[in-house]
């Protein structure tokens, strides 16, 4: 029967389930038989397409239940309900859009405190909206959005909660999934980032977002970043020195650390020194080179460097090639 088919519905609702509950939904709606039943079908069907995040949608067919049913307490309920959080949602959201982040943060608080928080009285045996919110998409969305907004004031530790919170409700939300990632950038935990971004890539929902094969690519250059050697350290010199102050910097410490100066040493010394000699080599070829220091000085480490610039080689070879006048030793 009827009612039965709107309780399984709204049972459904509850768990989170709602694609069946839309189902069930329909199945009343659909019945030539059940007319006396179709307000609270709507209503059922317009809490569930505002919890999956279809906020306008949602409001047309709460506006529909309460024609229907103009003295019913659950459309009118929560008809005021999603008109609520579908408005405080665009201010959360507009605040955001405006750079505001700790505005928008403390709008989603309360958003969430006040309407998603899972407290409410049942109205005509429906549940309040509140109740039924934190299991639904529309809660973790709004999860991810606020600890996107928490990450930009500088508090990495409360939007990586926002975000575990959200993605134990949908799992493949991949704005949680990327908050998440830059959040644990911030903290320096780039190693975590990075295999975190890695394991959605090898999801099939994730392999194919271009957003998150850029959020990869981030934290594996952050990560290489963090173990390249400090050439700088390594020369005793700064980052402003000069060509000149370099080259001098390199000839004082390849005197100290050369394998003959310590041709006498233990084994384990010379081996240490040997390893510093050739690592000072590597830093003389880097920041002995404008090209190779400025891309050292963005970031990149020796092996990425060296790809870049064979990279542009190529290419500039493959410009003169196509030219049109031919060029020698392309055959």
């Amino acid at each position: 029967s009827a009612p039965v088919v709107l309780g399984a519905a709204a049972a459904e609702l509850g768990l989170g389930k709602i694609d069946r509950c839309l189902r069930l939904c329909l199945q009343v709606l659909r019945r030539a038989d059940a007319a006396r039943w179709r307000p609270a079908a709507l209503v059922v069907r317009g809490a569930a397409t505002l919890l999956s995040d279809e906020g306008s949608q949602a409001v047309e067919i709460l506006r529909e239940a309460l024609r229907l049913d103009p003295d019913g307490a659950a459309p009118k309920a929560t008809l005021r309900a999603a008109l609520r959080v579908v408005k405080r949602r665009k201010e959360a959201r507009d605040l955001a859009t405006k750079r505001s982040f700790a505005d928008a943060a403390a709008a989603y608080d309360q958003l969430l405190a006040d309407d998603l928080a899972g407290a409410g009285a049942a109205l005509d045996g429906f549940p309040a909206l509140a109740v039924l919110a934190a299991r639904s998409p529309l809660y973790a969305r709004c999860r991810a959005e606020r600890g996107t907004c928490r990450l930009r004031t500088g508090d990495a530790d409360a939007a990586l909660k926002d975000c575990a919170a959200a993605l134990y409700v949908v799992d493949d939300l991949v704005d949680a999934h990327l908050c998440r990632a830059n959040a644990l950038r911030h903290l320096g935990r780039h190693e975590e980032a990075r295999r975190h971004l890695k394991d959605i890539i090898d999801e099939s929902w994730g392999g194919s977002d271009v957003r998150v094969k850029h959020a990869f690519e981030q934290a594996d250059f952050d990560l290489r970043r963090t173990k390249r050697p400090d050439y700088y350290a390594l020369l005793n010199c700064r980052q402003v020195s000069s060509e000149r102050e370099i080259k001098g910097a390199y000839h004082a410490q390849s005197l100290l650390h050369h394998p003959d100066r310590h041709a006498t040493a233990s084994p384990e010394v010379q081996k240490a020194e040997a390893e510093v000699f050739k690592r000072l080599g590597e830093a003389l070829d880097i920041l002995g080179d404008p090209q190779k220091r400025e891309l050292y000085d963005k970031g990149f480490d020796k092996e990425a460097i060296h790809a870049k610039l064979e990279a542009a080689k190529r290419a500039s070879q493959n410009h003169s090639c196509s030219g049109g006048g031919g060029c020698g030793g392309c055959g």
